[in-house]
């Protein structure tokens, strides 16, 4: 578990630095995460990195209490910084992950 949040972590710093370097990098970010604007933004650069092409994100148990949704077997989940301090990661999915 600790490799897996010490990959996210430099998936995060690489995707920072990648967004800093290049106007294209930001502009498709910035296209992610106006369809994911109601995350922080170290989860929306996860989020970016990881499938740009997400256009809904919440975590498992959000689709099914909020929109009876569920995930579908062997979706990937999307890896974010869990609280801080705690080098736990959390995992959302996009609705594409989903079904009724």
């Amino acid at each position: 578990m600790a490799s897996t949040y010490r990959t996210i972590e430099e998936l995060y710093r690489t995707t920072l630095v990648a967004l800093s370097e290049s106007p294209e990098a930001w502009k498709a970010f910035l296209e992610s995460a106006g369809r994911n604007y109601k995350l922080p933004f170290p989860e929306q650069a996860l989020v970016h990195a990881q499938r740009p092409d997400a256009t809904a994100v919440l975590e498992l148990e959000r689709w099914d209490a909020l929109f009876g949704r569920r995930v579908k077997r062997g979706s990937v989940g999307i890896a974010v910084f869990g609280a801080p301090g705690t080098g736990r990661l959390r995992y959302y999915f996009d609705v594409s992950d989903t079904a009724p």
